[in-house]
Parts: structure tokens; sequence; C-alpha cells
């Protein structure tokens, strides 16, 4: 796969759709009766999945001896999710959702 750049931005928006949806169900308010909490649980597993999806990425690149250059935009994923996750979890009834 020679042009990298397709495929950091394929990974890119295929990691952000979550986020988007999440967006989305927050704002036609269909998170349920305790949004923060829905909030919380749902961008904590996300973070989880794509933290596990870019720990696979160097042994699986050993493995098949291919040279993915995915990683940085793999982190760069997970960390926006866990900032997500971060400011959801602790600032509590400071964020207005509902």
């Amino acid at each position: 796969m020679k042009d990298t750049r397709f495929s950091k931005l394929l990974l890119l928006i295929n990691g952000l759709v979550p986020l988007v949806l999440l967006l989305w169900d927050v704002y036609r308010k269909q998170v349920g009766a305790n949004p923060l909490e829905f909030v919380t649980r749902t961008t904590g597993m996300l973070t989880l999945v794509f933290l596990m999806i870019t720990l696979a990425i160097t042994p699986v690149r050993k493995i098949t001896g291919l040279n993915w250059t995915w990683l940085p935009i793999s982190g760069l994923i997970v960390s926006s999710t866990c900032a997500v996750w971060l400011a959801t979890s602790f600032s509590g009834p400071l964020l207005p959702l509902a």
C-alpha cells in the first residue's frame, strides 16, 4: 500500500465515527435517563477498544513484516476518546448534557 495518506485518513474517519454518533445521540436526547453515565460508559468502552487495536498494531506488523504507519493516527484516536472519557468522568454535575 503505497498511498499512506489515504489509509491514515480512512483510519481517522473510522475512528471518529463512534464519537460523532455519540454526539448525535446526545443532541437528539436519545441517551436515556442518565445521559452523563451513558456518555461515560460509551467513551470508556471506546477507549478500551481503540487502545487494544492500537496495541495490536506492532505485533501484527512484526509478524506480517508490513511497514504500517498507522500508529500515530490510532494513538490520536485513543487519546481523543480518553480525553472525552476523562472529561465526563470527573466533571460530574458540571457538564450539562440533559
